[in-house]
């Protein structure tokens, strides 16, 4: 699949799950199964419970993901908040 087709959403790690998963909540409401994605893997960045990621979610099973992105800290994921929607105007 293009990755153009994909929907990209921050979140925040509830828990580990067994396999390398985790548990994410997107928009404070849904949770959303996701794997990390081969370049985190392979750079050993850690994602723990609390952490705020950015997940790629397919549009035909939006109940499961990929974590594509872990924010260093919570800061920087407002200020590309913010970057977006003046990019937007």
């Amino acid at each position: 699949m293009k990755s153009e087709n994909k929907i990209e959403v921050k979140g925040k790690v509830l828990k580990a799950l067994p396999g390398g998963r985790f548990l994410v909540e997107v928009n404070g409401k849904h949770k959303v199964t996701s794997h990390i994605a081969g370049r985190i893997r392979k750079f050993f960045i850690q994602v723990m419970a609390g952490d705020m990621v950015k997940l790629e979610i397919s549009p035909y099973d939006p109940t499961k993901g990929r974590i594509i992105y872990r924010y260093y800290d919570e800061n920087e994921s407002i200020e590309e908040d913010l970057k977006e929607k003046e990019d937007e105007s």
